[in-house]
């Protein structure tokens, strides 16, 4: 790990990930990069009545972002002793993030999302969402909890997908965390997966729901998956880990591993956007997406290499 970028909008929540980078660049000697978004200014009104425009003003919020961050610069650079910079751009704060990472060559991006409960759990926030989508780089999901620090990163759930991106978590749990002090799950979810037969397109009859569903999963499955996670869990026992594995069956693989991130009390789920082929993800939506948005701890999301081919390896 080289460098880790941290995105701030101006906010104390925004800044709780500070601490959480801190530990990781720390940890693996990285440097920090903070980086603000100026929005772009507003074009003149055609509103008839309305005063025109003040430049003055978007001239003065960009002068105030730009003394904001590095205000923050300067106080980490007392406080750390990696290298610690500091950025600004304009246009869409998703957008810049995911160029800056590129163009600075971040192989981190740490930032906080909320962790909130009923229907509003739903929604990370417009930032957080493209920059998940868009990044193709490992992002870190910060949820704090309790009093200010780093959040804990010792007890981590990973959902493995069965393809070629798996190794991607590995290597990137291995850039973020102390695995000599981990406690990591690795768990795959068999899962039946609907085909073209159970889907209602509207014409003719309404479909046998149970039509495009395969036959029950056999044992020599469940004992591949089983061989496969404790092939996976070999890099990272020799990293010290403790390494549970755990196959399970059930009708949605993000609520199965949201489920064990819930009984684990799980600082942090681990998850690919390559979980799910594109074809089932465009009916049900992704599993990182769904465990993203749900996970009641901090989330890492690992790209899709790009322009890999997505080989499902179960």
């Amino acid at each position: 790990m080289q460098k880790i970028l941290v995105p701030l909008d101006g906010s104390a929540f925004a800044e709780r990930a500070i601490e959480t980078a801190r530990a990781i660049a720390s940890l693996k000697g990285a440097a920090v990069e903070f980086i603000t978004v100026h929005p772009p200014a507003l074009p003149p009104s055609r509103i008839s009545g309305a005063p025109p425009l003040d430049p003055r003003l978007d001239t003065d919020l960009r002068a105030s972002l730009r003394e904001y961050v590095a205000r923050i610069e300067t106080v980490e650079r007392t406080r750390s002793s990696f290298p610690v910079t500091s950025a600004i751009r304009t246009g869409d704060a998703g957008e810049e993030v995911v160029a800056q990472a590129a163009e600075q060559g971040a192989d981190l991006v740490v930032m906080t999302t909320h962790g909130r409960g009923g229907v509003e759990r739903l929604w990370l926030g417009s930032v957080a969402d493209r920059v998940i989508r868009s990044a193709s780089v490992p992002v870190l999901l910060v949820r704090p909890v309790g009093a200010a620090g780093p959040v804990p990163l010792e007890r981590i759930v990973v959902a493995v997908a069965g393809t070629d991106d798996d190794d991607r978590i590995v290597s990137a749990l291995v850039e973020v965390s102390d695995l000599s002090r981990a406690h990591v799950t690795l768990v795959h979810v068999l899962v039946p997966s609907p085909t073209l037969a159970a889907i209602d397109t509207g014409f003719g009859p309404p479909p046998d729901e149970m039509a495009g569903l395969p036959a029950p999963d056999t044992r020599d499955r469940e004992h591949a998956a089983s061989r496969y996670l404790e092939w996976m869990a070999g890099p990272l026992r020799a990293g010290g880990a403790i390494v549970d594995t755990r196959v399970m069956r059930a009708g949605s693989a993000a609520r199965a591993v949201l489920e064990v991130a819930e009984s684990s009390r799980a600082d942090l789920v681990a998850v690919s956007t390559a979980a799910r082929a594109p074809l089932a993800r465009m009916f049900m939506g992704s599993v990182s997406d769904k465990i993203a948005r749900s996970a009641p701890c901090s989330v890492l999301v690992c790209p899709s290499q790009p322009g890999a081919k997505q080989e499902t390896l179960l």
